[in-house]
């Protein structure tokens, strides 16, 4: 069985989790286990359009966007980014804070907690997943279009997983400075 229902899955869990409530995949696994429970249906979806009191979240799935017909070199991956906090520094740059393996471990706007899909030494095609980076706060606005800072946490993950951007990458053992 996958437990990935959705690409929203990871979203929705964890909401529930700062919620303190069952996460929605559990009733998912109820139903499919055919175990017998009781829910006040109306009062867990009043809970879920209060929005006032829901956490924010966003995430983004990043994608090997190039051709291989625009490298001259078959894309294998010869350093990968480490999954956990990543900093976006004032000048746009992203540092490696520290080893998280939990989305809440990112605090604040300036903090992305990302898991890497694929290792060091694995071929990246044209849309394979290279990791997602889940952050506090929308990335979109009321016309669903990205805002600044969506566009900052893109160009900054994309310098890092640039070939040209591989050599500068900092090791989890230099963690950024505040």
């Amino acid at each position: 069985m996958n437990p990935r229902l959705t690409g929203v899955t990871p979203l929705t869990n964890q909401v529930t989790r700062e919620r303190r409530q069952p996460p929605l995949v559990l009733f998912h696994l109820l139903e499919w286990m055919g175990i017998d429970f009781s829910l006040d249906v109306e009062q867990f979806n009043q809970q879920w359009v209060e929005s006032s009191s829901a956490p924010s979240w966003s995430q983004l799935i990043i994608e090997h966007i190039r051709d291989e017909a625009e490298t001259l070199t078959a894309e294998t991956l010869t350093h990968a980014v480490p999954s956990g906090v990543w900093r976006m520094q004032s000048d746009g740059e992203l540092r490696f804070s520290r080893q998280a393996f939990q989305t809440q471990a990112a605090s604040g706007e300036s903090e992305a907690f990302f898991m890497r899909t694929i290792d060091a030494g694995h071929m990246a095609f044209k849309g394979s997943s290279l990791g997602r980076l889940t952050l506090r706060h929308r990335l979109m606005d009321d016309r669903y279009r990205l805002t600044a800072r969506a566009a900052a946490w893109i160009r900054g993950f994309r310098q890092l997983l640039d070939s040209s951007s591989r050599p500068r990458l900092l090791s989890p053992d230099r963690p950024a400075t505040e």
